[in-house]
């Protein structure tokens, strides 16, 4: 990503300090960008195992991908603690990469590996859920 980029994203960050919102548009999200938001939101800690189960990353990466998976921007501000707190929990690791001090990469440990499987499948079932509550209302 070019330093360019890294400057818009960080001054929409701090303009818009802890809030996520609506980003680029995209024929996948809804048709009310706020509910698409809400619902990231709702999820993120099981949206953040989940890109880093995929491979480890920084913060920023995390940031990234959420942003061009969801087309929502989650500030700083939002996923640092979570990692912070996913890490004192013992869900992730943070490392320094080699020949580079100031940005930690997160992955999961192994006991993080059980943690996150669950978490995703309980999310998969409040999902299904909520389906097919929804679906019998017809």
């Amino acid at each position: 990503m070019a330093s360019s980029d890294h400057q818009v994203i960080g001054k929409l960050v701090k303009m818009h300090n802890k809030v996520a919102f609506f980003g680029l548009p995209s024929k996948t999200v809804f048709d009310h960008p706020e509910e698409h938001v809400e619902i990231v939101k709702g999820n993120l800690e099981v949206i953040v195992l989940s890109l880093l189960s995929e491979k480890s990353m920084c913060g920023y990466d995390v940031i990234k991908e959420i942003s061009n998976k969801y087309r929502v921007l989650v500030s700083q501000g939002t996923i640092y603690p979570l990692l912070y707190s996913l890490t004192k929990d013992g869900v992730l690791r943070a490392e320094f990469e080699k020949g580079n001090m100031r940005s930690k990469i997160y992955s999961p440990t192994e006991k993080g590996i059980k943690i996150i499987e669950n978490k995703f499948n309980e999310a998969i079932s409040s999902a299904e859920y909520l389906i097919h509550t929804l679906k019998k209302r017809k």
